[in-house]
């Protein structure tokens, strides 16, 4: 299925036939149904205003800060958190590496602390 997108360049609408990602695929389908069920079908086609369920760990504190790390030609290779004056080392999976990188990564589980209400990272 092709996707035509237009963009505004320069003040000039242009078209554009490459396939998009597919958040921009998404976001064109919802526009493509609210377009159906508000202009073109409003008796016919009803939609509901449900709201998305969050995971509540994407939305609580978090006391670091994370700072992707790039190799020489520009690749991601993970990153380096910090966090209460220390710093750790990520690869690009998300898992610790406790003795840096190029050394074994060992997996990560979190909770929010409830003392604090900030969510932590614990070494599994």
């Amino acid at each position: 299925m092709d996707y035509g997108i237009l963009r505004e360049n320069d003040g000039r609408l242009t078209a554009s036939w490459q396939e998009p990602n597919p958040a921009i695929r998404y976001h064109l389908r919802q526009y493509n149904l609210t377009l159906l069920s508000e202009v073109l079908l409003p008796e016919f086609l009803e939609r509901t205003g449900a709201k998305a369920y969050v995971d509540p760990l994407l939305t609580v504190r978090k006391a670091w800060r994370d700072v992707y790390v790039y190799d020489k030609q520009g690749l991601c290779q993970g990153w380096t958190r910090y966090s209460h004056g220390r710093t750790y080392e990520f690869d690009l999976e998300g898992w610790l590496l406790p003795r840096g990188r190029g050394e074994k990564s060992v997996a990560v589980k979190y909770v929010k602390d409830t003392a604090t209400g900030t969510l932590i990272f614990v070494p599994r």
